[in-house]
């Protein structure tokens, strides 16, 4: 994400008790999203590619935290089975 992007990016964040909170548009799954390089992408993703780098592939990304959180500390890949285990806890 270039500089502006970045910068367009954080205009949608409300840092709230260490979350960095999306009040960005969302797709109707309700995740964030956020349009780079013309195309509509997952907030938390692209948070995820720009502080800590390429997704692993067949990962997804898992919040540790239950809000609408793009804040890269509170994200990390792993396994769709991980993910849905972290959704059961």
């Amino acid at each position: 994400m270039d500089k502006s992007a970045h910068s367009r990016f954080m205009d949608k964040v409300s840092k709230v008790n260490g979350c960095w909170i999306w009040t960005g548009a969302k797709d109707k799954d309700g995740y964030g999203v956020f349009r780079h390089n013309g195309l509509a992408r997952r907030a938390h993703r692209l948070s995820y590619i720009h502080y800590k780098g390429a997704i692993p592939t067949g990962h997804v990304i898992r919040h540790s935290c239950a809000n609408l959180c793009v804040n890269p500390a509170h994200l990390k890949s792993g396994t769709q089975q991980q993910n849905m285990d972290d959704k059961k806890r």
